[in-house]
């Protein structure tokens, strides 16, 4: 893990070294984010895969034009059965994984643009079933990305690659799951 961070930090000073010739005068700006994209989680112990729709954004603010910060949530859009946990307890058991947390973002400028992030960001998984409870746990943990993105006129356009910190299985003890995103973004500038 410290390879891959220490890869996202030579990225992000990449990216300020290679913007700091712009002559253009700066101003700070507030963008918000919609995102649909999937999420995959896979238990660590074991041979259990889950794949979720998910929808959410983010709300950020670019203090430099090669950095800012954003608030960060997304929300599984279905769920799926655990098909183990299910004939455990007898009913079906749902999951859904849900994130939210903030990031530092890194960023070229110009209208075709490449992205780095590392942030804070908490990793939910959750258990439903009929009659029963909901079973979750959060777990938060450091997470990081990479992204490209066109920029237009009114509506901007991303694709994001996010990974997940690591959450512990709400249920089973010893057991957690790593997850990662890849997200479509539509992107405002406000």
């Amino acid at each position: 893990m410290r390879t891959l961070v220490g890869l996202v930090l030579l990225a992000t000073a990449s990216v300020v070294g290679a913007n700091e010739t712009s002559e253009e005068t700066f101003v700070p700006y507030t963008y918000g984010e919609i995102h649909l994209g999937q999420t995959n989680t896979s238990l660590n112990q074991g041979d259990q895969d889950f794949s979720y729709i998910t929808l959410g954004g983010s709300y950020g603010y670019q203090f430099h034009q090669n950095f800012g910060t954003e608030f960060f949530m997304s929300f599984a859009i279905n769920k799926k059965t655990d098909d183990i946990t299910s004939a455990f307890v007898g009913t079906n058991v749902k999951t859904t994984f849900n994130a939210f947390g903030g990031y530092l973002v890194g960023k070229t400028t110009g209208d075709f643009y490449g992205k780095v992030k590392l942030g804070l960001i908490g990793s939910q998984f959750t258990y439903s079933a009929g009659g029963y409870e909901d079973e979750s746990s959060t777990d938060v943990g450091i997470s990081y990305g990479l992204g490209v993105g066109i920029k237009g006129q009114a509506v901007g356009v991303e694709l994001n690659y996010l990974v997940m910190p690591e959450v512990d299985d709400p249920l089973w003890d010893g057991a957690s799951y790593d997850s990662d995103m890849l997200l479509l973004n539509l992107r405002f500038e406000f």
